[in-house]
């Protein structure tokens, strides 16, 4: 599938806008809800127009973020498991900064969700581990300097 169809209708330049929004403010997390892990995508800043802009184009939900007292309000636009998955495969053509980060998201639910491709066995939960810490290592670069390159294997040695 083209990536630009994976949103019919959506212009070309909305994708790249929501690219750029994404490359400065945006990240993605996989977190486990019950017994499965989920995708999640998020752009978050103190404008809500923009990202009511990426909501009509691409669905999700925006919220208000509680911020700490002497911050202004933040908004958060979220997309979740297949949702997250079509928006990063859309943009990612267009993204210049989080290639990486769009492509271990992708390696996620391709590995663990989509029907046919999924990891066999016990190795769906160690997939969708190492990516989850392959990007925690993004969205906290303050807490370990700046991203590592994990050399993680699911592969017996």
């Amino acid at each position: 599938m083209d990536e630009l169809q994976l949103f019919d209708g959506v212009p070309q330049v909305e994708l790249a806008y929501a690219a750029g929004l994404f490359d400065g403010e945006g990240w993605a997390s996989i977190g486990k809800q019950g017994p499965h892990y989920r995708l999640k995508s998020a752009i978050q800043m103190n404008q809500e127009p923009g990202l009511r802009r990426c909501k009509r184009a691409f669905g999700g939900k925006v919220y208000p973020r509680k911020m700490r007292d002497g911050y202004p309000p933040a908004y958060e636009w979220v997309l979740t498991s297949q949702a997250a998955y079509r928006f990063l495969k859309a943009i990612l053509s267009f993204v210049s900064v989080k290639g990486e980060v769009i492509a271990i998201a992708l390696e996620f639910q391709e590995g663990y969700w989509l029907p046919g491709r999924n990891a066999p066995g016990g190795r769906r939960e160690a997939l969708a581990e190492v990516c989850r810490l392959k990007l925690a290592q993004y969205r906290h670069p303050h807490r370990s300097g700046k991203p590592k390159t994990l050399r993680l294997s699911l592969d017996a040695e």
